[in-house]
């Protein structure tokens, strides 16, 4: 169905609030009022009559940052017929957009789209409340990654997409334009290091001096908790206790079987679960 949107309506909209470029990249226009901004051009210096022909309602020039006030009153100016839109946004940036109306089934997509990826966001932001205490302060050791405690606890699994050197890892704190919880040269060796991408979907870990693991973190679903829990339980019933591991362990090496830095690193390894 076609939005019969007035050209009055829309410069009155524009006369009445104060928009934002957020608002614009946000796509707020599309969604709540039914018409998309579509940038045409960028430009040192205000160029709004050869733009176009159809004559500007402000017409004066536009403030800037926090410039607004009596002298400079307004941001943004827009055509009588509401065609074109211009935002001066910093000092020496005039964005120009051209307005598009859009019909009310793409507009109930948008909207659509909008609580999709909130919902999505809501979901990585307890990723984040769950996954920092664990990994990044209390740094959790590598070896409990595959354990099921994430997946049944917490309800994320850690799918490794990449291991190597610090040069050549795609995702790495300090590095790039991704930004981290903590963003700190990470930890290794007995106290492994852990860190986050601020939009919940990535982990780095660093496990050895140069041995770096990158993880893509899934969000489970409740049928995939439950099989996880299974799993592990059935695990619990035929993996022998802690105590019995370490009474093994002592049986071998005192028939010999091990050599020293091999009996040292097991018993390290088993009571790291602890």
């Amino acid at each position: 169905m076609e939005n019969k949107l007035s050209p009055d309506f829309i410069v009155d909209l524009f006369q009445k609030n104060s928009f934002t470029l957020d608002d614009v990249n946000d796509g707020l226009f599309a969604r709540t009022y039914g018409f998309d901004l579509i940038e045409v051009k960028r430009n040192r210096f205000d160029c709004r009559h050869s733009i176009t022909k159809a004559p500007w309602v402000f017409d004066g020039e536009l403030g800037w940052g926090g410039s607004l006030g009596e002298q400079f009153p307004n941001r943004w100016d827009i055509t009588y017929d509401a065609s074109h839109l211009c935002l001066r946004h910093t000092f020496v940036d005039y964005i120009f957009y051209e307005v598009k109306i859009i019909d009310t089934q793409e507009q109930q997509r948008l909207i659509d789209l909008k609580l999709l990826e909130d919902q999505e966001k809501a979901l990585r932001q307890k990723v984040l409340d769950d996954l920092t205490p664990v990994l990044v302060h209390q740094m959790m050791p590598f070896n409990q990654v595959y354990s099921g405690v994430l997946e049944t606890k917490y309800g994320v699994h850690l799918k490794q997409i990449q291991r190597g050197m610090h040069m050549h890892m795609k995702y790495k704190p300090r590095y790039g334009n991704v930004g981290w919880m903590s963003n700190q040269v990470l930890c290794w060796g007995s106290s492994t290091g852990w860190d986050l991408t601020r939009d919940g979907k990535i982990a780095c870990c660093r496990i050895n001096y140069d041995d770096y693991v990158n993880f893509e973190i899934e969000i489970l679903s409740p049928e995939q908790i439950e099989e996880y829990k299974a799993k592990m339980a059935s695990n619990e019933v035929a993996k022998p206790s802690i105590e019995e591991r370490l009474i093994t362990l002592d049986s071998l090496n005192s028939k010999g079987l091990l050599s020293a830095d091999e009996y040292v690193q097991k018993r390290s390894l088993i009571l790291s679960e602890v």
